[in-house]
């Protein structure tokens, strides 16, 4: 039951989010995130957070909400790049990528969790 408290609060969160038709995700956030630069927004609206880590191993790090993780090659952030002209589709693609075990974990009471357990 512990597992899914975080999950269900994720999914009320995400729900929120993709409601909305655009969740304040700026110019600048998509070029650090082409360069894979160190980046944190936060959305008062959709109190949402997202933050660039920068680039290690070939990998980007993408921190959702300060607990959700995702690691992407070349090829996934390209495809998150290609958001920035559909307002309010990053995180519906986000949430494709975080089912993903290769790409997103969880971090629950420390630890890594595939999304979704």
């Amino acid at each position: 039951m512990k597992k899914r408290v975080p999950l269900l609060i994720f999914s009320l969160v995400f729900a929120a989010v993709s409601n909305i038709s655009y969740a304040g995700l700026s110019d600048s956030f998509y070029k650090n995130l082409l360069q894979c630069k160190t980046h944190y927004e936060y959305d008062k609206e959709s109190a949402t957070s997202v933050k660039i880590s920068g680039m290690e191993n070939g990998t980007c790090t993408i921190t959702y909400q300060s607990h959700y993780v995702c690691h992407y090659n070349r090829a996934k952030i390209d495809e998150l790049l290609n958001t920035q002209n559909s307002p309010g589709s990053f995180f519906p693609m986000l949430m494709d990528h975080m089912r993903d075990p290769d790409v997103c974990y969880t971090i629950i009471d420390g630890k890594k969790v595939p999304y979704g357990e």
